[in-house]
């Protein structure tokens, strides 16, 4: 018995596992998606800058002096985010890539999930460097 799969007939010991290898691969996604954005605002002073200081903007990695982007200041951190797109953001993609770039790299511990899930939440919200009151 034979099966088509994309218009061409494949014998069935093949069309399993292609399809086991899909599913494998659809299931390896490590991102976990946030709260909703209906949250209060995210303040970049005090809740997103922390991360990328802590994090990023360290002597010797992307403190605007050895290595890009830089990540040492508000302006610079905002230039790395596309406003409501976190996964088109460099800013916060490369705290997650799981092609091999996780950010910082070994043998510090990566981004605390809470400090990604803020990053995101921010980049939902507009990604603005203000707070209320400011």
């Amino acid at each position: 018995m034979r099966i088509l799969f994309s218009g061409l007939p494949l014998p069935r010991v093949v069309a399993f596992p292609a399809f086991a290898l899909l599913l494998t691969l659809i299931s390896a996604c490590q991102h976990e998606p946030v709260a909703p954005v209906n949250q209060e605002p995210i303040c970049f002073a005090t809740e997103v800058l922390p991360v990328f200081k802590s994090n990023c903007a360290k002597s010797g990695c992307h403190d605007g002096v050895k290595t890009s982007p830089d990540l040492s200041t508000p302006a610079a951190i905002r230039a790395t985010v596309t406003p409501g797109k976190p996964l088109e953001s460099e800013g916060y993609t490369a705290m997650f890539n799981v092609w091999g770039g996780i950010m910082p790299p070994a043998p510090n511990a990566p981004v605390a999930r809470e400090a990604r899930q803020i990053v995101e939440l921010w980049i939902l919200q507009g990604a603005d460097i203000s707070c209320e009151g400011d």
